[in-house]
Parts: structure tokens; sequence; C-alpha cells
């Protein structure tokens, strides 16, 4: 049997902007947490701090590289947990 692990990886957008009519940054992130719940992953958490909201994904761990680059072609930088086996490959890179 072969064991799925998952890595938490977290995205930072503007939170002036939820609310308004779909924007960018909410269309970025619907069609991305549609596309990790495809491959296996889900949206966690959804946290508003002041002007910013913060998304937690957990998505598999041979997906990471793929979804990082996606999250890139959004304007996002997607961040790793330091724990994390692609913790210094794909973040900050």
């Amino acid at each position: 049997m072969v064991t799925q692990h998952f890595e938490t990886m977290v995205v930072r957008g503007k939170s002036d902007e939820i609310g308004a009519e779909l924007s960018n940054q909410d269309a970025s992130i619907e069609d991305m947490t549609g596309y990790i719940t495809r491959m296996g992953g889900k949206l966690r958490t959804t946290l508003v701090e002041g002007e910013w909201v913060s998304y937690t994904f957990v998505v598999p761990s041979h997906w990471v590289g793929r979804l990082y680059e996606r999250f890139l072609s959004f304007g996002f930088r997607a961040k790793i947990e330091y724990q994390s086996l692609w913790y210094g490959l794909v973040d900050d890179a």
C-alpha cells in the first residue's frame, strides 16, 4: 500500500478586494482551489488579518512544484513550511 504525503502551502493576498465583485484575486483563488481539489488536496483555512487574507492549502507532496509554479502564474508567491522536503527548492527560489 502506498501512503500519500501532504504538504501545507500558504498564499496571501490583499483583503481590500474581498466583498467587491469577483476580482482577479478571487477568481485566481477559486480556480486554484478547484485545481488543488482535483489533484487530491483541499483549502484548509481562509484567515483575514487586517488588510491581508491568508489561504492555507493542503496539497499532495508530489504536486508541490507544479502548484507553486501555477500560483506564480497568477501572481502569488506560495510559502512552504520549513519542515517540508520542498522547502528551499521552490520557496524563495
